[in-house]
């Protein structure tokens, strides 16, 4: 697909459509690798995965868990 590119201050940039935005579930702000391969750029996202403390993921672990009843004691058991 062709696409032209622009001024954005001292630096060239690239309009990237929609659809491609979209497949690739791009996002302002969102990271990219730039590099040259054989004469060709390319240019590759960089999925980060969320980032979270230990304490949300504690709490939310806490959330889903619920009490699993496993019925009265059985043979020899203690509870």
């Amino acid at each position: 697909m062709k696409t032209q590119i622009g001024r954005w201050g001292n630096s060239l940039a690239i309009r990237i459509p929609k659809y491609i935005v979209d497949e690739l579930a791009l996002t302002v702000n969102g990271e990219v690798d730039c590099r040259l391969e054989n004469g060709l750029l390319i240019i590759q996202p960089i999925h980060q995965l969320g980032k979270y403390s230990l304490q949300q993921l504690i709490s939310q672990e806490l959330q889903d868990e619920k009490e699993i009843d496993w019925g009265e004691p059985m043979g020899e058991e203690e509870w």
